[in-house]
């Protein structure tokens, strides 16, 4: 039943030309990175930094930011058919591939995901290198986010996960994203991609018994909270092939966010900032205001963070 009103939903959606969502170009942005001054440590900041009014706060305070370590022995996944998503395939050239300086996105599809009577239309699709989302603390060489907006704005977003692997046995999907990929070697560029079937992935999405979901946030400024993340514990089918990937990267460089705290835990840069300020020394993992022992690892990376960010 959720297919059915899934495909309905695409074929009212194709029919009314009302599914078409290129990101938002006429908003004002501040410019966010992943070095130095303008990475993810110092987002929270940067809109004071540029005399901007805009509110990146919940970067530094959110307790529900993403992305997270998945363990699998504490987030089960979901039921297999609980998420329906079904994405338009695409003729060669009909649509674009842009780089935006922080990432590489293709917009202008049609799409939408279902999930517990909620309705969201597809927005876009993005990369991240290395992947952000790890399971049972192992990272993948890419990932890619599908971001879907629903009618009252809420978001919901997928993480797919992909593995290197040989040419002999490659994705289909990212090989035709990124057929044109020499075009878009600098910022602010955009060349038209291959066909793109998404008929694999989407089929994945739906059918896998290792999806995992949970409440988390957009994993760049202004990090807002409220988002619907469902995460492939599996990485898709078909390989990343070596070469293609080196050249992704090559362009992309590294934007991956670091590893948030658990959803409900104290944001890991206001633990930093009060260890910083109370000169607290931290000997045991009852030492702290943590959901499990597990997060202890994290404070022991920040306590030596600390250190560099509010010395």
């Amino acid at each position: 039943m959720v297919a059915l009103l899934v495909a309905l939903a695409l074929v009212i959606c194709a029919a009314a030309a009302t599914c078409l969502h290129p990101r938002d170009t006429t908003a004002v942005s501040l410019h966010f990175g992943y070095s130095r001054e303008e990475g993810p440590l110092t987002w929270a900041g940067i809109p004071s930094a540029h005399n901007s009014s805009a509110d990146w706060s919940v970067c530094r305070l959110g307790r529900h930011q993403s992305p997270i370590v998945i363990y699998t022995d504490t987030l089960k996944p979901l039921p297999p058919g609980s998420v329906a998503v079904a994405i338009s395939n695409v003729d060669a050239g009909k649509a674009l591939l842009e780089n935006l300086g922080t990432t590489l996105e293709v917009a202008g599809l049609m799409g939408v995901l279902k999930y517990g009577g909620m309705g969201y239309d597809f927005q876009q699709l993005h990369f991240h290198t290395p992947s952000e989302h790890r399971i049972d603390d192992e990272y993948f060489p890419l990932e890619m986010h599908l971001v879907f907006k629903a009618p009252d704005a809420s978001l919901a977003v997928t993480g797919v996960l992909f593995q290197l692997g040989t040419s002999t046995t490659p994705n289909p999907l990212l090989t035709n994203i990124f057929l044109n990929l020499a075009l878009v070697s600098n910022p602010h560029t955009n060349t038209t991609t291959g066909a793109l079937d998404f008929s694999a992935l989407t089929h994945n999405l739906t059918t896998t018994p290792s999806l995992f979901s949970y409440n988390g946030s957009l994993t760049t400024p202004p990090c807002t909270e409220g988002v619907a993340w469902f995460v492939l514990g599996e990485p898709q089918t078909g390989y990343l092939d070596v070469e293609l990937y080196n050249a992704v990267k090559g362009v992309m460089k590294f934007n991956a966010r670091y590893s948030q705290n658990g959803p409900g835990g104290v944001n890991l840069l206001e633990l930093a900032r009060e260890i910083g300020n109370n000169g607290t020394v931290l000997t045991s993992p009852t030492d702290i205001r943590f959901t499990s022992v597990q997060n202890w690892n994290f404070v022991k990376f920040y306590r030596r963070l600390v250190s560099i960010v509010y010395s």
